[in-house]
């Protein structure tokens, strides 16, 4: 991936029970293109699953 700016030009997730997926395209200066994958996972204190 170049050290160059950049924007996320086309992105897809996909919502798992625990985890968040996601690809993303990438376009740079100079017509560069790369992917990137991402997981995300929400806060331990922020699910509404925690009884007390």
């Amino acid at each position: 991936m170049p050290w160059t700016k950049g924007i996320v030009t086309e992105e897809v997730w996909v919502d798992l029970r625990y985890y968040k997926l996601a690809i993303q395209l990438l376009e740079y200066e100079g017509s560069e293109k790369a992917l990137r994958f991402c997981v995300s996972r929400p806060s331990v204190f922020a699910s509404p699953n925690v009884n007390r």
